[in-house]
């Protein structure tokens, strides 16, 4: 589905916004590896590293022909209104 028309954040207050979303989305999660994976034609981010996580791996995976952001690693910092963190 096309997503630039979702809600767009903006991670560091400057001048540019991402979508909190992706193909793989991944938010509280503790031990998770992406291992071997083909990400080919989203248009859209590929995996959204959300929030919470630790000890996340992606090793061996290609990305290719992404609409957005191939791998976006985006924490909660409590700035704005809309973070919920």
């Amino acid at each position: 589905r096309y997503t630039y028309m979702d809600p767009h954040g903006v991670p560091s207050a400057g001048d540019w916004a991402l979508e909190r979303n992706g193909a793989v989305f991944l938010q509280g999660t503790q031990h998770v590896t992406i291992h071997n994976c083909t990400f080919d034609r989203l248009d859209g981010n590929g995996l959204m590293i959300s929030g919470y996580n630790r000890y996340t791996t992606i090793q061996h995976s290609d990305f290719s022909y992404i609409g957005s952001t191939a791998i976006a690693s985006w924490g909660y910092t409590n700035e704005t209104t809309s973070d919920p963190g």
